[in-house]
């Protein structure tokens, strides 16, 4: 009190204000053309997280945020669905881990460690392209595999493994599934209440109320076929 009036006392520790521009926002340093700085992500991960908290980024683009969640500790899912994934992302984690000093590395002093997961989704049509469909010796498809999830579990086994796809009953869009066996693009598609048609880049055009099942025989054994008689 001097005075008479009340005097603050000010605490030594920097206080941070919604001023972001004192930091540069971009990097080079993994070769990436919007990479983020890690300065910048350390700040938004410091000020909106604690140590038990999970960081979530829906774009991982360089992986920034993802690394600079490693140094900092906290947990994180990312979600990419660019090829350079493989190339920037994927080998930039692999050095945080190991202890390669970038970004914030020093004055955080983060020294390597830590762990972390990766998972591959197909999406529908990328599974359909990706699929061995294997005849008997009827001439009849009795089970597909996807080429991609074979040849990682046989890494892990001595032995051959396939997967029985015989019980397997599900929707399929008939479209796209007939554009996957026949190497055919859609043109487009007329969809309404009444009727449902496809025409394909080569001029064959399908309606889903009638396909000619005897046309295209992989189909019988890859859908649920009802008759209406």
């Amino acid at each position: 009190m001097i005075d008479g009036n009340p005097k603050t006392q000010e605490s030594d520790i920097k206080k941070l204000t919604s001023n972001w521009t004192d930091w540069v926002g971009y990097s080079s340093d993994w070769g990436f053309q919007t990479e983020n700085h890690e300065k910048i992500l350390q700040r938004a991960i410091l000020t909106g997280s604690n140590q038990n908290s999970t960081i979530l980024d829906f774009f991982v683009g360089s992986g920034t945020t993802c690394a600079v969640a490693l140094k900092l500790g906290r947990k994180f899912v990312g979600v990419e669905m660019g090829e350079h994934f493989y190339k920037v992302v994927l080998p930039r984690l692999k050095k945080v881990i190991a202890g390669f000093a970038s970004g914030i590395s020093k004055e955080v002093d983060y020294k390597g460690g830590g762990a972390f997961r990766y998972y591959e989704l197909e999406s529908y049509e990328e599974a359909l392209a990706n699929c061995e469909y294997v005849l008997d010796e009827n001439s009849i498809i009795d089970y597909r595999k996807s080429r991609k999830l074979i040849k990682e579990l046989n890494k892990e086994y001595d032995k051959p493994i396939t997967l029985n796809m015989g019980g397997y009953r599900a929707e399929f869009d008939i479209f796209q599934t007939i554009a996957n066996l026949m190497g055919w693009k859609i043109k487009r598609l007329f969809l309404d209440k009444t009727i449902e048609l496809c025409e394909y880049s080569n001029g064959e055009i399908l309606n889903v109320q009638s396909i000619n099942i005897a046309k295209y025989p992989k189909l019988k054994s890859l859908i649920w076929w009802e008759s209406n008689a």
